[in-house]
């Protein structure tokens, strides 16, 4: 993904003859200020430093300063002129308009407004206002939440008053990729307090607790007879895995868009922990995203080279809970024949879209072409449910499941003046036909009714899986039908 390029480069323009020495013209310099295209964010390159601002028409807040010689952490320089920067990371491009000077509210002192929660909410909301793409689609009417929650903010406002106001707020949406970190031991003492609140006074007794772990590797042992597995995550080993069943179908089981790098992270490091070392290391690493790719394209093609002769492939991603849109376009590259649309996207500017970019999927060079099965439900989320979209447009597939989850956009990070952090949904992913499922989900060719919360789904599995598993069934089915 990241490939640096020199920041300077010459211009050379050839008069009426040609035969003339190029006349030098002033070189473009990627020192200056530039404007972030819809995300509300403005950077200031010097000779050794970039730092960073988030912006809106009411706040202008430092988040982070890195070295320039560290560009390469932002994505690859594909073009600069005198006014233009386009970046390249992965499948997306940014553009960046230059500007003069920094907006007048970065030079205004912040001391005062640090820890003051009516200038937290203020960023807060009009960060959103500006930035957040899904208001009609989700039915959140931000004005009013305005003039609900202000009011119940001022100067005295506690921390953990603040926290639960605006998880409040979050809530709303049911937008999986709205986040907000705060402090450990303010969210601790958060969450004690929300889960008192939403309890029910006759709870029902609780469904045994069944992890994504335990289910796919029960998935396994029903369905295939030796299978092969990669890679860790933050459960354990078996990242993705894949195999034959007896009736000669292929299995190939996808349970993150991510995590295929190999940081050497100590085996007893899980869950939270493995999550947070990962990231950490992928942070100091400029090829991590490449790398990414490059190794799922590696493990897909020992997959199909394994499954080269079975009658069909069931994909399962009913387990996954997203990672990176790469990984995911990488996996169906081995599915198909031809350059293809996989979709588009396009993002919220404050007032309007911009033009849908097109991204597009290439054939990989080991790929089986055979019927393929995707297996989805309401935990296919993200960049799982990306690749769900670009399969609507692939002949040779057919989904089984429930909707996906219905959260499509990349996160876009931002932080308070007291130090939060929290993330939202500026961009629109539309499949080949132009269509938006953000909150409704990729619908499959065949439903099963799958419950919507994650371990009521993974329980409704696993208790009836000596008889089998229904999706799987199908899909066996569908493709032993179409052998004969």
């Amino acid at each position: 993904m990241f490939h640096y390029k020199p920041t300077f480069f010459l211009l050379f323009i050839c008069f009426a003859s040609c035969q003339q020495r190029p006349s030098k013209v002033a070189r473009p310099v990627i020192q200056g200020f530039w404007e972030k295209q819809g995300d509300g964010q403005v950077l200031d390159i010097s000779q050794s430093a970039i730092k960073f601002y988030d912006v809106t028409q009411k706040s202008c807040l430092p988040v982070k300063t890195i070295d320039l010689k560290n560009l390469a952490e932002l994505g690859e320089v594909i073009k600069l002129t005198a006014d233009s920067l386009v970046l390249k990371s992965g499948i997306n491009r940014y553009q960046f308009t230059r500007l003069k000077a920094l907006p007048n509210l970065c030079s205004l002192k912040k001391d005062t407004i640090d820890k003051d929660p009516v200038a937290n909410f203020e960023v807060f909301w009009h960060t959103f206002n500006e930035n957040y793409a899904f208001f009609e689609k989700r039915n959140i009417h931000w004005d009013v939440v305005y003039k609900t929650y202000r009011p119940k903010i001022n100067h005295q406002t506690t921390d953990k008053e603040l926290y639960k106001l605006f998880n409040e707020i979050i809530a709303k949406f049911n937008d999986g990729h709205i986040t907000l970190d705060v402090p450990e031991a303010l969210s601790s003492e958060g969450k004690t307090v929300n889960e008192l609140d939403a309890a029910p006074k006759n709870r029902l007794p609780q469904t045994p607790e069944v992890s994504a772990f335990e289910l796919r590797n029960a998935l396994l042992k029903r369905y295939v007879k030796q299978p092969t597995s990669w890679g860790r995550d933050l459960y354990g080993n078996g990242l993705m895995n894949w195999g034959i069943t007896k009736e000669n179908v292929g299995y190939i089981q996808v349970n993150w868009m991510l995590f295929y790098r190999n940081y050497q992270i100590a085996d007893s490091v899980k869950g939270d922990d493995y999550i947070s070392q990962y990231f950490q290391k992928a942070g100091g690493n400029p090829l991590h995203m490449r790398q990414e790719v490059e190794q799922v394209r590696k493990i897909m093609d020992n997959s199909v080279t394994d499954l080269k002769d079975v009658d069909g492939i069931i994909l399962d991603i009913r387990l996954n809970g997203g990672g990176y849109d790469g990984v995911a376009l990488e996996i169906l590259q081995h599915f198909i024949n031809k350059k293809t649309i996989a979709f588009s996207k396009r993002t919220w500017l404050g007032k309007s879209f911009s033009d849908p970019t097109p991204i597009e999927m290439n054939p990989s060079g080991k790929r089986f072409l055979g019927p393929v099965i995707l297996l989805t439900s309401h935990s296919t989320a993200s960049a799982a449910e990306i690749a769900a979209m670009a399969a609507m447009g692939l002949k040779n597939f057919t989904r089984i499941g429930s909707s996906t989850e219905g959260i499509f956009s990349d996160r876009l990070e931002k932080k308070l003046p007291n130090g939060w952090s929290f993330s939202l949904s500026n961009q629109v992913y539309l499949n080949s036909a132009n269509e938006n499922f953000e909150n409704i989900g990729i619908p499959p060719t065949l439903k099963v009714s799958y419950p919507r919360e994650a371990n009521e789904f993974r329980y409704s599995i696993l208790r009836n899986l000596n008889k089998g598993d229904a999706a799987i069934d199908s899909a066996i089915s569908l493709i032993t039908k179409t052998r004969k």
